[in-house]
């Protein structure tokens, strides 16, 4: 029968039921009923209600049915409808086509001649249950005694699938069983067992009658109906410990009463599942459903088998769903019951435990509950399973892990440390121990992690409460015994020294036992107390008097304890007696100032104390005569020793003559010796008694190392002591040989640019005063520290050094010195200057692209030659090489600056002109007598013996004498007295304003008697005018060491890349 109603495939589960109805059912057909796309049959139950019209149509997609007894109208085919199809399949003629053709598609099995070719399909008898306890399956009986094979099963699903006409029981079970084999070493039993999904099917067949026969005794089981279901119990009680081996008893309640399991057999196959013995059997839906590893934990339990802690534990998780027997499960006592914890939000704890040498160990732990932490690393967190047990003894809880939350704050801990091990715990070296405990920490604290810190104090660590002191005690004239000591719980022990890169440790190994733990403020102590005294390995070290006095006036918080007979007085200038100055006016030439007697008392007081220090009084306050002053005094009130050598003045070669002529002056009584010139050895060898006075340069100082033997000098005096600061020059190291009782600096500009300037003096004046080069920076400069505590730090330098250093400046102390102007002079560039400037940068920038990646000395060198070819063009073109100047040789600058010189001359004025370019020197020296005004040059290579000649002739009153004085900044900016000259003028700007304003003091000094006008020369939107604000930042060097209150911020001792780049501007 072709018709297309009749392609349409149901499922075996809709076949049962429509094939239950089947022997109770009539289908006519009514004339017209039979369509191409419609069929329409009265339906009749012969138990049921009167006859009823089912209709059937074609749709689109599938074939829908009216039917009035289902209440349905354009649904799917229900029972009734599928009944009234299978009846007229079956009574249909084979070969009798109907109308029309289908609108489905043909089907695509066999047609009914291929499928009349096959064999007829088995029809099941019986079942028989079979197998092992721990594996039971189901055989299937043929109707010729046979079992049915696995091979003869895969038809008959394909034709139910398909849709074929199969016996109800052989249907019924290929859709309620599913292949199954039982592997055991030596024997493989092949069966079936229920299928997923398919329990409809299964209590259809066993409803549909077929037996259940017993594999031991082949006789049939007397079925019993599903509901009520038998309900499985549970016992547990603890074998031993409370959450160790779980000993499980099971019950069987049935609706018969309570069965044994040892005479009756539970299995679940899933869904569904069986109780048989005694002759009878049960299928029912076990509840709640037994997953198969709740299955065998049961088999375990019907056994009475003991179970371990990851068999029991996953199983009565109540938060895991589909493994939940806990329902099941009653514990004996009740008390006794595991609670469950959920460990999702189990907090990540790092604990530190201490090891010996000052070492840690890290252990990272997810801590699920007080007694009970699972380690981010070692082998714990992969040996463990999904549950951590933890028992009081009187109750069990255990909780679940959360595997996700722990890889997560591993790789967070990893992330932050950057530390991982093959072991639960991470020790960590000595090095690291400062970096963990002050940065590390806090960063994982910030990351979720809870700090453990309870293991860290024991017997490898001394905990708090830890103290220190300083005990002080007398040692010579000139220094101090410094003990440090640690006050511990376990002991008093002197403060022991650090190993290099453990300064920053809280971990204070201690000789030969274990380490303390320094935290707080005595942590801070300590830090501070080792920057502040070389302390040796047993906390021992030695300090000036004068050191040790002012830290403890200047820091009352540090523990110092000195010993009751000793004097700790800070030092304090004491003015010299009238009577001295009386005798000293008598054979000194000249009349002091009361600020000049006060700087011989200051430095008489420094002698006195067995001091050094620094007279850093501002350019043109005298501070030459005020030295020689102190030095006669010195002489007069005996304070040269015999076994001394004289008092030794070190200064540059261009002051020689100057300091010569000025002690000459002044000093007139005393024996001189310059000892400088080749032939300066056999000069001082002819001398008849012992000089009273030797003047040396630096130069000659550093080339005769002869001077550092011998007597120490009573006195070295460093002139210009600004320029030997440097450390590691030379003349530094020379000067720092040289035995002398007394030091003294003499420099209007003690700090140039950084505060290690002051560093390097007071390594020459008192070595040892503000420690090591090394000590000094992390004492004072640490660029770590904070604001506030960086400015600390600053006042304790300043408040250390002041009483040291004597600084006075002209508004102090000359209240009738005239007054000096300042005036900057701006000269508007042309157009082919701007050119020419820009084609400057152009060049030189495609010479630094063309350096590429470039860094360090050649990149520097680069930006420093361009600079100072900048700074060439806006002084003047030709003082740039050739191929830069081509044919330019105009400058606004110079013509204005002539102009501005001629002006001055006319009226009255003489001039001194500062350039940092000798060849710009040379131009005015070529430019100016065409004007009729006449000069004098002293520069760097000018004959010492020919310097003071040329100021004596600019300082004459003659009218004649010259009236510009040409000098280079570097050359003619110190040691000199020019106060003919009333006008300064600074052809080009320097960064260092120091530099410059010690320059121009040349004129405003004392002997000046007319104002001092200072002009300086910029050319607008040059480097010069960047130059400038680079000297705003420096302006207030001065006031941030010397100047009262000031805020003592850093400045820069050499220029950077980026300063160097802001400068040029190749923006412009």
């Amino acid at each position: 029968m072709n018709h297309p109603f009749f392609s349409r495939r149901f499922s075996p589960l809709e076949l049962s039921a429509a094939r239950r109805l089947i022997p109770r059912a009539t289908v006519e057909v009514p004339p017209e009923g039979m369509g191409s796309d419609r069929i329409t049959v009265l339906f009749t139950l012969s138990d049921g209600p009167p006859p009823a019209e089912i209709t059937l149509w074609l749709s689109p997609k599938d074939l829908l049915c009216a039917c009035p007894l289902c209440g349905i109208e354009g649904d799917l085919p229900c029972p009734h409808a599928i009944a009234a199809l299978e009846i007229l399949r079956e009574k249909a003629p084979r070969d009798i086509e109907t109308p029309g053709e289908s609108s489905l598609p043909p089907p695509s099995s066999p047609s009914r001649l291929v499928r009349a070719s096959r064999r007829a399909p088995p029809r099941i008898t019986a079942l028989v249950l079979a197998g092992h306890r721990e594996a039971p399956l189901f055989v299937a009986l043929k109707d010729n005694g046979d079992l049915l094979s696995p091979e003869e099963f895969a038809p008959l699903t394909q034709q139910a699938r398909e849709g074929e006409s199969l016996p109800m029981v052989t249907a019924l079970f290929a859709a309620a069983f599913v292949p199954f084999t039982d592997q055991r070493p030596g024997q493989t039993l092949r069966g079936f067992r229920p299928r997923r999904g398919e329990t409809d099917s299964l209590f259809a067949l066993l409803r549909e009658g077929l037996p259940v026969l017993s594999a031991r005794t082949r006789s049939p089981y007397r079925v019993l109906p599903p509901t009520p279901p038998p309900r499985l119990r549970l016992t547990g009680e603890w074998a031993e410990d409370p959450g160790a081996q779980l000993r499980l008893h099971a019950t069987i309640d049935s609706p018969e009463g309570p069965l044994s399991p040892k005479i009756h057999f539970f299995f679940s196959f899933g869904e569904t599942a069986i109780v048989c013995g005694e002759g009878k059997i049960r299928f029912f839906l076990p509840d709640p459903p037994l997953s198969r590893p709740a299955m065998r934990l049961v088999e375990r339990a019907l056994r009475g088998d003991s179970l371990a802690p990851a068999e029991w534990m996953p199983l009565l998780d109540p938060e895991r769903q589909g493994t939940d027997i806990s329902s099941l499960l009653a514990f004996n006592p009740p008390e006794m019951a595991p609670d469950y914890l959920s460990g999702k939000n189990a907090p990540p704890v790092v604990r530190i435990e201490g090891l010996g040498e000052g070492g840690l160990s890290l252990l990272p732990e997810i801590r699920y509950s007080k007694g009970v932490s699972l380690p981010l690393f070692g082998p714990d967190r992969h040996r463990l399973g999904d549950y951590l047990s933890d028992s009081d003894g009187t109750r069990v809880r255990l909780i679940s892990r959360d595997r996700e939350r722990e890889l997560y704050f591993r790789n967070v801990f990893e992330k932050i440390t950057r530390l991982s091990h093959s072991g639960k715990k991470i020790p960590v070296q000595r090095t690291d121990v400062a970096s963990i405990l002050d940065r590390t920490l806090p960063a994982l604290e910030s990351a979720g992690f809870t700090i453990d810190r309870g293991a860290l104090f024991g017997d490898e660590i001394i905990g708090g409460p830890v103290s220190l002191t300083l005990d002080l005690f007398a040692g010579t004239d000139e220094k101090i015994r410094v003990t440090a000591r640690l006050l511990t719980k376990a002991g008093t022990f002197p403060l022991p020294g650090r190993k290099k890169g453990e300064e920053d440790s809280p971990l204070l190994p201690l000789p030969h036992g274990p380490s303390v733990y320094l935290e707080g403020p005595e942590r801070r102590q300590e830090e501070e107390i080792r920057q502040l005294f070389a302390l040796d390995g047993n906390g021992q070290a030695q300090a000036s008097r004068y050191y040790v006095s002012m830290l403890h006036l200047l820091r009352p918080d540090l523990p110092f304890a000195p010993s009751p007979e000793m004097d700790l007085s800070p030092f304090s200038p004491m003015p010299v007696s009238g009577n001295d100055f009386d005798r000293l006016a008598q054979v000194f030439s000249a009349s002091l100032r009361p600020y000049q007697k006060e700087a011989v008392s200051f430095l008489h007081s420094l002698a006195r104390e067995k001091l050094s220090g620094i007279l850093a009084d501002e350019m043109g306050l005298g501070k030459t005569i005020s030295v020689l002053g102190f030095l006669l005094m010195q002489k007069l009130t005996g304070r040269f020793s015999p076994e001394e050598r004289p008092p030794i003045v070190a200064l540059p070669a261009s002051l020689l003559y100057n300091w010569a002529h000025e002690a000459q002056r002044f000093c007139p009584g005393i024996l001189l010796h310059l000892h400088a010139g080749p032939d300066r050895w056999k000069r001082f060898q002819a001398l008849v008694s012992p000089p009273d006075l030797i003047l040396t340069t630096f130069g000659t100082l550093r080339n005769d190392p002869q001077l550092a033997q011998g007597p120490p000098f009573a006195a070295l005096v460093m002139d210009e002591a600004h320029q030997v600061k440097n450390p590691d020059s030379l003349t530094h190291k020379a000067l720092s040989q040289i035995p002398a009782r007394l030091r003294i600096a003499v420099t209007g500009t003690p700090v140039e640019n950084h505060l290690t300037d002051l560093w390097g003096l007071f390594a020459l004046l008192m070595p040892g005063l503000l420690g090591s080069r090394s000590q000094f920076e992390r004492r004072f400069l640490r660029e770590e520290t904070s604001g506030e505590e960086r400015n600390r730090r600053i006042t304790l330098l300043r408040n250390l050094v002041s009483p040291l250093i004597l600084r006075r400046t002209k508004e102090m102390v000359l209240r009738d010195l005239p007054p000096k102007m300042e005036v900057e002079i701006w000269v508007d560039p042309t157009e082919d200057e701007l050119l020419h400037i820009h084609e400057i940068k152009s060049q030189a920038r495609r010479q630094i692209e063309q350096m590429g990646e470039v860094e360090g000395a050649p990149l520097r060198m680069a930006y420093l030659t361009l600079l100072l070819r900048l700074r060439q063009q806006a002084c003047h073109p030709g003082l740039l090489p050739p191929e830069l100047r081509g044919k330019r040789g105009h400058s606004s600058k110079f013509i204005l600056t002539l102009d501005k010189i001629a002006e001055g001359v006319e009226e009255g004025h003489k001039i001194l002109l500062f350039s940092q370019f000798t060849g710009m020197l040379d131009l005015f020296e070529e430019a100016l007598p065409s004007r009729g005004i006449s000069t004098v040059r002293l520069d760097g290579s000018t004959p010492i013996s020919e310097r003071q000649k040329r100021v004596a002739l600019f300082q004459s009153d003659a009218p004649d004498s010259p009236r510009v004085f040409l000098s280079s900044l570097k050359a003619g900016g110190v040691g000199l007295t020019l106060t003919k000259a009333d006008y300064v003028f600074h052809y080009d700007p320097w960064w260092n304003p120091q530099v410059e304003a010690q320059a121009s003091d040349r004129s405003h000094r004392i002997g000046q008697t007319r104002s001092v006008f200072i002009y300086r020369f910029l050319v607008r939107g040059t480097v010069e005018e960047r130059v400038q604000d680079l000297k705003k930042v420096k302006r207030d060097i001065f006031s941030r060491l010397l100047g009262g209150e000031e805020s003592l911020a850093e400045g820069g001792d050499a220029l950077s890349l980026e300063e160097m780049r802001a400068l040029i501007d190749f923006g412009q």
